[in-house]
Formats: structure tokens, sequence, C-alpha cells
């Protein structure tokens, strides 16, 4: 038995289990458990709310929404603030400004680098 069986025969015995994330794209484990959960074939009593962070606090402003907005892009925004599972999924860098090299180069003042 592994971790996740263990848990899911703990949780059938005795509990629950509250599931809480951001949405990371429809190819995650936490779109497959929203899934099951929202279509009853998680378990009999299990249940599916998808709720947005203002929705959660409903002291976000609608300025702060803006902001937010503004900051992120809307597809990032509506994944990240508004619980939203986006098939493209949000990219922390724009890759088209990225310059991919096969051997290390000298870094000059106000670049960043980076490695993998």
């Amino acid at each position: 038995m592994d971790g996740a069986d263990a848990i899911a025969s703990e949780v059938r015995r005795a509990g629950r289990i509250v599931c809480i994330s951001t949405p990371a794209g429809p190819r995650s484990k936490f779109y497959d458990l929203c899934q099951a959960a929202q279509g009853g074939s998680l378990t009999t009593s299990s249940s599916f709310r998808q709720l947005s962070t203002w929705e959660v606090d409903p002291g976000v402003t609608e300025q702060q929404q803006e902001q937010w907005r503004a900051d992120l892009g809307e597809a990032l925004f509506d994944q990240e603030y508004g619980a939203q599972f986006m098939d493209a999924g949000g990219s922390f860098l724009d890759l088209s400004e990225v310059e991919f090299v096969d051997t290390p180069a000298a870094v000059e003042d106000g670049e960043l680098a980076g490695g993998v």
C-alpha cells in the first residue's frame, strides 16, 4: 500500500480530507481529484467547491482584483485568484524572451543568468 492508498483508507474509515490548491491546469493530480469529487465517483460523501479568492475572502476589493489582473495578465489571474483550471497554464517566464545557449556566456551588468 502506498501513501495515497493509506490516506484514502484512513479517510474512508474515520474522517475526511480537504484539498485546497491553486488549479495548475487539467493535467494534475489535484484536477483529477476535483473531477472525481465533482462527478461523485470519489466517494458517496465527497463534495466539490470551487471558489475564487474573493468568494473565500469577501474583503478582497475589485481594485485589488484589477491590480492583480494587471500584474499577472488575464490567464494567470484566472488561475491564481479565480480558481480556474487553465488549459495552457501560466508561466513565470515568457520563453520568447529567453536566449538559449550551448555554452556559458559572461554576464553583463543588468543581465540575469540561470541554468538547469
